[in-house]
């Protein structure tokens, strides 16, 4: 056997050794868990790795627009004994494995080994998942003894992004949402036979929101009455008081508007409006500045919000000028009688600080009866902030160096420690977020050759400029 071929076989068995590792990893995945609600059909993970697996040698052998039978070969070689030779035709047959759609390409079981990786802080796990592909595409460029460029640019393109997931988890930078241990899983559990599936999606995006334990723990309980009330009413019996109208109390950037939009599309799913459409104004829309010209202005927002919510930002604002010439309170007098008017029609949450929404709603007797139900934002703690501009490079394809991370925390601590009324949460942290990507972008305009990993990294020197460029 010449040196080539033996190199060749030794390869093989490598990458069949490390298939086999990954499959034993895969079974102690699924036991603990961690690629629950994860998975199509309820198919072991063990499956569906080897069906990535196999889908990306696919791929690879394509690249090219051939099919080689050396390839075919390889390919089979690979998975003998891990998938029947008629389910690998059925899974090929069954695929689109068009180079461009590689591009996009994400394997489903990647999220289980990164829920796995980081909960149980094994970044090796990751590392076997991401040597297993690349020993499979290797395998398959090099079987017909000639690696073609196009081949070699795809496989290394999906490997580095395999390793900036990597990278992510060493440095803290990926996050899993832990929306569960915000959410009574009992409640959860329990609410799963009677709602409709959308209303949990709807429930699970909520849960996915950074910080909000209050927040989250408060609407489940509300969704899980309207449920139980509903339930009531269908089976000929009465229904209970819910209540409809809400007051948020918070600062800025605390996440108010984002759930009421999850909101009226929630009471959307449950009948409890026509429509999920959020009317979101503040004083200017609604009030004007001569006699007569308030009312109007208020009740044509009240028929915009019909069927939906009507979000009142700073609601406060109405009442707190009660000189002559305001018309705060004349709004609110509109308000206040079409609630009574168009009960069931439309629902009214009304947000802002709160001592200045305490004072707002004892400004007026109608405003207190119909508005008993408050949830409170916190201010989101230092490792939310952080959690939430980790969040924002993960979408811009960021990862971010270890000294880059402890630097986040101790400025976003001190930012903590330091606030006043004025400070904006998660609006505060996309100010951050836009000022280091100019200043990454800023750093790297002066260098002569980029690499990938420099390309799509933020350090510690780009948030020390953005930090002093912000504040």
């Amino acid at each position: 056997m010449s040196k080539l071929k033996e190199q060749y076989e030794q390869s093989l068995e490598t990458c069949r050794s490390c298939i086999s590792h990954v499959c034993d990893l895969c079974v102690i995945i699924d036991t603990m868990n961690y690629s629950s609600g994860l998975k199509k059909a309820n198919m072991p993970l063990r499956t569906l790795f080897l069906e990535d697996l196999a889908k990306y040698s696919f791929f690879i052998m394509l690249a090219d627009e051939r099919m080689e039978w050396k390839e075919i070969q390889a390919i089979r070689r690979i998975f003998r004994t891990f998938i029947a030779p008629d389910d690998l035709v059925k899974l090929y047959m069954n695929g689109d494995y068009d180079k461009k759609v590689l591009r996009t390409w994400t394997p489903e079981t990647l999220r289980s080994f990164l829920r796995f990786s980081e909960y149980e802080n094994l970044e090796r796990s990751m590392e076997m998942y991401r040597g297993a592909f690349d020993s499979v595409g290797r395998i398959v460029m090099v079987s017909d003894n000639k690696v073609k460029d196009i081949e070699e640019r795809l496989h290394q393109a999906f490997i580095r992004k395999l390793d900036r997931t990597i990278d992510a988890i060493s440095s803290g930078s990926w996050r899993e949402p832990k929306w569960k241990s915000a959410i009574n899983g009992e409640m959860l559990e329990s609410r799963r036979s009677v709602v409709d599936p959308r209303v949990e999606r709807l429930l699970d995006e909520l849960g996915e929101l950074i910080g909000l334990e209050n927040v989250k723990k408060e609407v489940t309980s509300l969704v899980n009455l309207l449920v139980i009330s509903k339930l009531r009413e269908q089976r000929g019996g009465t229904k209970l008081p819910v209540p409809m109208h809400l007051v948020f109390t918070g600062n800025p950037g605390t996440g108010k508007t984002t759930v009421a939009r999850l909101l009226a599309q929630i009471y959307r799913q449950l009948g409890i409006v026509e429509n999920g459409r959020l009317t979101e104004v503040d004083r200017g829309r609604l009030v004007g500045q001569y006699i007569g010209e308030t009312t109007q202005k208020t009740k044509a927002v009240i028929k915009e919000a019909m069927g939906g919510i009507l979000f009142i930002d700073e609601a406060y604002s109405l009442t707190v000028n009660r000189s002559k010439g305001d018309f705060g309170t004349e709004a609110v007098d509109t308000l206040v009688k079409a609630m009574e008017d168009n009960r069931e029609k439309f629902i009214v949450i009304v947000a802002g600080y709160p001592e200045p929404m305490r004072r707002f709603l004892e400004s007026n007797r109608g405003l207190k009866s119909r508005f008993n139900k408050f949830i409170h934002f916190d201010d989101y703690s230092p490792q939310e902030l952080t959690d939430i501009f980790v969040s924002m490079s993960r979408k811009g394809e960021y990862t971010i160096t270890e000294s880059g991370m402890e630097f986040l925390l101790s400025y976003f601590t001190g930012l903590y420690e330091r606030r006043t009324d004025e400070f904006a949460n998660g609006r505060t942290v996309r100010n951050f977020y836009e000022a280091a990507v100019m200043a990454q972008a800023g750093r790297l305009a002066s260098y002569s050759d980029i690499t990938d990993e420099e390309l799509y990294q933020f350090t510690t020197e780009d948030f020390e400029a953005a930090a002093g460029e912000w504040s």
